[in-house]
């Protein structure tokens, strides 16, 4: 019932050779069309689960209270400022000593990012 020409037959035969005279260079590239996807799918999983991550932090994050004023005027006093430092970066900065005492106890006396802090704004 099918009736094939010969050339057809012919063209069928070589295609069926040339398949398998070199079966190892489809087998490479098979393997590197699967490394291909399965590497792009690993790095698709690790971004979401890099996303899921960032977005649970950001939910923890949220839902945690800031500190009352009461809270954190009392943190803030807590920590150990030099009077010379207040003075220092009072007069450097022409600030009142309440701003420069409050920024150093904002960075726990650290007169160095204080001043850092200051020239940023």
């Amino acid at each position: 019932m099918f009736t094939y020409t010969c050339e057809q037959v012919t063209a069928e035969n070589e295609e069926d050779t040339r398949a398998s005279e070199n079966p190892q260079g489809e087998v490479q590239q098979q393997n590197a069309a699967l490394a291909k996807v399965t590497t792009e799918t690993t790095e698709r999983a690790l971004d979401a689960n890099k996303a899921k991550a960032a977005i649970t932090k950001l939910t923890i994050t949220a839902k945690q209270k800031p500190p009352t004023v009461a809270e954190r005027i009392k943190a803030l006093s807590s920590v150990q400022v030099k009077t010379e430092h207040i003075d220092l970066i009072a007069n450097e900065f022409d600030i009142r000593r309440d701003i420069a005492e409050l920024t150093l106890r904002e960075h726990n006396g650290d007169a160095v990012a204080a001043m850092r802090a200051l020239l940023a704004q």
